[in-house]
């Protein structure tokens, strides 16, 4: 029962989100369930966008063409929807032999995307978005805009990504999602 909550929340989000693509005066192109779209030849891992669970690009129709991208993970709890998010519950990861955790995949998305368009992130044309039920945590946005805070330097060496690269990620990050209820 749960597991098929979550799919609607996912189902109905993206749908909401394909509707859109229907207004008349909207410069979105294209709405990605599960990736993205990539111009062929490009190279890239598929695994790199692993944690893109509904993309969002305007002016064009995939990473290489669009001005401008968002990235959604979606992430809807049946059993806790009061629950806060937390820096552990970000660098949780459920894998044993590899980090699967929700911050890492969406560094390496950010990552493939300073790879292949470091344009759109100089321009801030790139939102990365936690989509939740669940709201953000005091301690957890704090940890974030607190380069200081020591949970800042966990959630930077779970996502992979170097100290810069880490700032430039996490002022890409959209949490104004979070508390969403159900659709």
């Amino acid at each position: 029962r749960a597991s098929n909550t979550g799919d609607d929340f996912h189902e109905w989000w993206a749908l909401r989100l394909a509707l859109q693509l229907l207004a008349p005066d909207t410069s979105l192109a294209a709405v990605t369930v599960e990736g993205v779209n990539l111009d062929d030849g490009n190279g890239q891992e598929l695994t790199e966008w692993d944690s893109v669970d509904c993309g969002l690009f305007y002016g064009g129709h995939s990473v290489e063409q669009a001005e401008k991208v968002v990235i959604e993970q979606l992430k809807y709890s049946a059993s806790t929807p009061e629950k806060n998010w937390t820096v552990s519950e970000l660098t949780s990861s459920k894998s044993k032999s590899s980090n699967n955790s929700i911050i890492k995949g969406l560094a390496d998305s950010f990552s493939a995307i300073l790879k292949t368009r470091p344009d759109l992130i100089r321009a801030g044309a790139l939102t990365i978005s936690l989509v939740s039920n669940r709201p953000i945590g005091a301690d957890l946005q704090k940890s974030l805009s607190d380069a200081s805070n020591k949970k800042n330097e966990t959630l930077r060496v779970v996502s992979g990504l170097n100290k810069r690269n880490f700032k430039k990620f996490i002022a890409l990050f959209d949490f104004s999602a979070c508390g969403t209820g159900s659709r």
